[in-house]
């Protein structure tokens, strides 16, 4: 599989929550869930690390700490919590020599995103902390890769700094803003449906 059809594979995977909720609240006069959270989540989480992007077998790479902090930010610290552990029994199951090393980048990774998911929370300016995320998922990865393999990093050096950074960094960043304006509309929507209904009242 070419490069480019790697990223677009995984750009899929990262948006599909975003299409799924455009479908199925279309016509609703109610806004997501958590258990829509959790289930469209779960199943990204799952497809995207069942047709991942890999150098080499045993080490793969996807947007899997995307879908875990979007996961965070929209279902909660419970929800991230489900999806953590649907990550180290599934990614031990796929097994290969890279298995250790994901679960030492996740130990690292998973706090940052709660920290991110509180900081998201509570300030305005929240595409600046999806664009940090996005760099933090990018490079802690690089970097605990290396020095784990730094051979296999520096063999495959234009896939550690092409395709891993981009399907994160637009990954996190499509997701997370089309999601959110379409939860902002939704909510537009919802307030002038029940407007409406109170005036027919």
């Amino acid at each position: 599989m070419s490069i480019l059809k790697e990223i677009l594979m995984q750009l899929f995977f990262a948006l599909a929550p975003f299409v799924i909720y455009n479908i199925y609240y279309r016509d609703k006069i109610r806004n997501y869930s958590r258990s829509f959270i959790i289930i469209t989540s779960s199943v990204c989480l799952f497809l995207s690390m069942t047709f991942a992007s890999s150098a080499v077998d045993g080490f793969i790479f996807d947007i899997r700490y995307v879908i875990m902090f979007f996961a965070l930010v929209y279902g909660g610290i419970q929800t991230g919590l489900i999806l953590l552990v649907e990550f180290v029994i599934y990614r031990l199951y796929l097994g290969g020599e890279g298995k250790w090393i994901a679960m030492v980048i996740l130990i690292c990774t998973f706090p940052l995103s709660i920290l991110l998911y509180k900081m998201y929370k509570n300030t305005q300016r929240k595409s600046l902390i999806t664009f940090i995320a996005g760099i933090f998922f990018s490079i802690i990865p690089l970097i605990l890769t290396y020095q784990y393999n730094s051979n296999y990093v520096i063999e495959h050096l234009t896939f550690h700094i092409f395709v891993n950074p981009v399907q994160n960094s637009i990954g996190i960043w499509l997701l997370m803003s089309l999601f959110n304006k379409s939860v902002s509309d939704k909510e537009i929507f919802i307030k002038i449906g029940r407007a409406s209904c109170r005036e027919r009242v």
